[in-house]
């Protein structure tokens, strides 16, 4: 069984030699040889390598190291080539450390590997081998030319010509035939074989700017050509734009943007036909910001048209592209400051008509029409309650502010006093929930009539004598009063005198008289029937109706 085990691990190790790239396992597990690989002079990893390289190798450890060596065998022998016990180690911490050759192998044409060991302070070593390291002789795409640099939609064809060579002994450039040139992982797909004088042609077909790498595939003793990079722009051309705009006032108002763009070719400046024209409106509160309204398209000659609502205060722009061999242009309007409009809607005083010294409400709402869609409503704005007594003088009276709804109420106390129009003025501004761009416009109500009618009283009636004989004459008195300010007296007014009969339920009118510059009325009659007797005042529009307590008279 032991003589078994320590076969098993004899082959373990020849199998793990023959097989490039993988470390030998050594007794102990805390050494280790990775990552064995073959540089250049300046330290780069090639596939193939046509000039001096050494090695390079990644070793781990607990013990310090105490000598490490690479060796170059020829690829799947025990063939040794080359032998360097001179590397040096660059700490990566402190149980890791990669150490290079200080010395450069520059072998035959051919295929090797790399063998590294590392032996450390306690008697262990453990090595690694590398993968293929392949030695070629340097080749060269040369005299490589293309027919243009620049394409477009017209000129999509580049023709890139050129010829594969190697040098030979004397340092002359000969020929390779046969060889397939092509281009290196652009997704293009191009590829030539090489003619007899070792020569290619490639077309490549593209519209946009963007690089082509060419190489050659690998052939006997010859490494791929060194990469050749070939490139071309698409070139864009200059274009400007102009653009104006019809004056608005008011947002929603109709604004017709007229402009011209061009293209710069070698015949100068022309309209740029069928292009699409972005039109944007800007403003500014603090910081520009940019909405996307519409796009049009020129027409043949580059001159373009549109109509659109007046957004608030701000400018249009007209902008374009970068698009197709086109750079980007952009023009401004000038700037407007517009006002949205506001108005107010079902404003109502009352009650009509009022009495003098009664309480008073007003109410409205104020809108605010945008450029398109319903009116919105206008809600914290400060609103005016104004009297004027003939329409052309107006005078505030209170102050109110409307609610979350565009709605506003005031309340007047005693305040009815001289007949009269109200209405309610919203002054405008940036007050309320207006827009931070734009203000609003001052709006102001239809104006309200209101009628203010005063109080009477019909005062000191009396029916008399009383009691009164049958037959003789009665009297019948009073003095009509009307409160303005203070009670007054009513004159040139019409007083109704009524009388109504011992058990009867009618009212009779008996008599109408006129009220005296005193107020005072007089009427005399025949008494005739016990009964009651009334005085009453109709009123006017300017003056309520009163009437007198009864008196009753004894006729005997």
């Amino acid at each position: 069984m032991r003589r078994f085990l320590a076969a098993l691990a004899s082959l373990v190790v020849v199998l793990a030699v023959l097989q490039p790239g993988r470390a030998l396992a050594g007794p102990a597990a805390d050494l280790q040889v990775v990552q064995v690989t073959a540089v250049t002079a300046n330290g780069n990893f090639m596939s193939y390598y046509e000039r001096p390289f050494g090695a390079k190798a990644s070793v781990t450890h607990d013990l310090p190291i105490k000598r490490v060596q690479a060796r170059l065998y020829k690829a799947g022998t025990n063939d040794l080539v080359s032998t360097s016990d001179k590397l040096t180690a660059r700490s990566v911490d402190d149980r890791r450390a990669v150490y290079t050759t200080d010395e450069l192998w520059d072998p035959p044409v051919g295929d090797y590997e790399i063998v590294v060991t590392a032996w450390d302070e306690g008697g262990d070593q453990h090595e690694g081998r590398s993968g293929l390291v392949r030695k070629r002789l340097p080749t060269q795409l040369a005299e490589v030319t293309q027919d243009r640099t620049k394409v477009d939609d017209e000129h999509d064809t580049v023709t890139i010509t050129g010829r594969l060579v190697h040098l030979d002994a004397g340092g002359e450039a000969q020929p390779l035939v046969g060889v397939r040139v092509y281009e290196y992982n652009g997704g293009v797909g191009l590829s030539a074989q090489t003619d007899a004088d070792g020569r290619f042609s490639l077309v490549w077909r593209t519209t946009e700017t963007g690089q082509l790498r060419l190489t050659s595939d690998p052939t006997g003793p010859y490494a791929p050509a060194t990469m050749k990079t070939i490139s071309v722009t698409r070139p864009r051309y200059a274009t400007r734009i102009t653009v104006s705009d019809t004056p608005a006032q008011r947002v929603g108002d109709r604004v017709v943007l007229t402009g011209l763009l061009e293209r710069q070719d070698d015949t100068g400046w022309r309209g740029l036909a069928n292009a699409q024209v972005a039109i944007n409106f800007l403003q500014m509160a603090g910081m520009v910001t940019s909405r996307r309204v519409m796009t049009v398209e020129t027409r043949a000659d580059g001159r373009f048209t549109a109509e659109v609502a007046a957004l608030g205060a701000g400018w249009w722009q007209a902008n374009f592209g970068p698009a197709g061999d086109y750079e980007a242009a952009y023009a401004n309007t000038d700037r407007r400051n517009l006002l949205y409009t506001t108005v107010i809607n079902g404003f109502d005083a009352g009650p009509e008509p009022i009495m003098a010294g009664s309480k008073m409400t007003a109410r409205g709402q104020v809108l605010r029409s945008g450029a398109t869609g319903p009116q919105a409503v206008v809600a914290g704005a400060p609103i005016a309650l104004q009297f004027s007594p003939d329409g052309k003088t107006w005078r505030d009276v209170v102050q109110s502010t409307s609610g979350p709804h565009g709605w506003f109420t005031f309340t007047l106390s005693a305040s009815a006093s001289t007949d009269g129009q109200w209405r309610a003025v919203y002054r405008g501004g940036g007050s309320g929930n207006a827009s931070p761009y734009t203000d609003d416009a001052p709006s102001v109500s239809p104006a309200d009539y209101v009628k203010v009618r005063f109080y009477t009283r019909i005062a000191s009636f009396n029916a008399s004598p009383e009691p009164v004989r049958k037959g003789r004459t009665l009297a019948v008195q009073g003095r009509l009063e009307r409160l303005v300010g203070t009670w007054k007296p009513g004159s040139g007014a019409t007083v109704d005198v009524y009388f109504k009969a011992k058990d009867s339920a009618r009212w009779a009118r008996v008599a109408v008289v006129k009220t005296g510059a005193s107020g005072w009325f007089l009427w005399k009659f025949k008494a005739s029937k016990d009964g009651t007797w009334l005085a009453t005042y109709a009123g006017s529009s300017t003056y309520r109706g009163a009437s007198s307590v009864g008196d009753y008279v004894d006729v005997r």
